[in-house]
């Protein structure tokens, strides 16, 4: 029955791969197919070859591809990074069999690249890191020339071979350090020259950060109080501005407080007094505390002349008891007149000996 296998290749740039397809046996196989995945979208077909009539067809125009008849497979010569994907290989197989399938995953290896070495110091310690592009096999480290292996217990390698220390620096030290990275693909190699001069700027270089460093913390720090002073100052001359304002206009609005207004505890909370009705100016007279109040009109009584009154005789027992208000009831009521019954003249006169009787006493 059909299946489909899956297994990987790996190849050199610039040099030679081949990609064999499923093992099945050419008297079984009436058709074979090589296509190519691209970008995880539909093969492209590349080659078809017809075992019965023996006839192939081409459909790349790749210089660099080749298919072997014999063992149905497709050589790639002089690889490039565009050669890198997923192939597969189809058998269509006699007598209506399921068909095969294989995929294959071509990677192309690259050489590695040293980009460069890095230098740092301090404390008469040494430290170079190799900076490396790609993937690499061996790392070697060379001083002058010669391979620098951690014998010597001052120096010290780490991290995969990365990044060399050597300690205690003295001028036997000084030369040219290469940094060898190497695979199948090829070798790359990166080269720094180690001087006093080197060193003396390396640790220039670290002063002079940490300066600019300071500097900016210093110059953040002077910033910050400035513009805290700035903000305190506007915030006193806000303050002084309001109670200025406030007092002028307690100067100018006091006249108005006594006109019209009376004037309480808190200077905000005014109470108002309601105004007297306007009067005509003829009858209104202002009056004045400094000057004495009018004396009040006084209506004088009618004076009753008693010239005409007879002085009295000696009067009785019993007139003086008349006079002096005691009477019996049935005296009372003998003597008593009726008022209504009185006309005009006789109310006067009435009235009139009333008065009298009141001045005599």
């Amino acid at each position: 029955g059909g299946g489909i296998c899956e297994h990987n290749v790996e190849g050199v740039l610039h040099g030679r791969v081949e990609l064999h397809a499923c093992p099945r046996p050419q008297q079984t196989v009436r058709r074979v197919e090589w296509a190519k995945y691209k970008n995880s979208s539909a093969p492209r077909l590349l080659y078809t070859f017809d075992l019965p009539n023996d006839t192939s067809c081409f459909f790349n125009s790749s210089q660099n591809i080749q298919f072997i008849k014999e063992n149905r497979s497709l050589i790639f010569v002089n690889l490039t990074k565009e050669d890198e994907g997923v192939y597969q290989n189809k058998l269509l197989l006699n007598n209506n069999r399921p068909a095969e399938l294989c995929n294959i995953t071509l990677s192309v290896l690259s050489p590695p690249t040293a980009l460069r070495i890095s230098v740092s110091s301090s404390n008469r310690t040494l430290t170079l890191r190799c900076e490396v592009r790609g993937q690499f096999l061996n790392l070697h480290w060379f001083w002058n020339g010669l391979l620098l292996l951690p014998d010597d217990q001052r120096i010290s390698i780490s991290e995969r071979n990365l990044t060399v220390h050597v300690s205690n620096l003295n001028r036997s030290d000084w030369g040219t350090y290469t940094c060898r990275a190497s695979n199948e693909a090829g070798t790359s190699e990166a080269h720094v020259n180690i001087t006093e001069n080197t060193t003396l700027c390396q640790d220039n270089v670290k002063k002079e950060e940490k300066e600019e460093v300071n500097e900016e913390k210093q110059q953040r720090q002077e910033f910050l109080i400035f513009a805290g002073l700035a903000v305190i100052s506007t915030l006193l001359v806000c303050i002084i501005l309001i109670c200025i304002c406030r007092k002028c206009f307690c100067r100018r609005d006091s006249p108005n407080r006594r006109k019209g207004h009376r004037k309480t505890n808190d200077i905000a909370m005014e109470e108002p007094v309601y105004d007297e009705p306007n009067c005509p100016q003829e009858q209104v007279q202002e009056t004045s505390f400094d000057e004495e109040p009018d004396a009040p009109i006084v209506n004088t009584l009618p004076y009753v002349y008693t010239d005409f009154i007879k002085p009295k005789a000696k009067l009785t027992e019993k007139q003086q008891d008349e006079e002096a208000g005691y009477s019996t009831i049935a005296e009372m009521q003998a003597n008593k007149k009726p008022l209504q019954n009185h006309t005009g003249v006789n109310k006067a006169a009435a009235l009139t000996e009333c008065m009298l009787t009141v001045v005599s006493d």
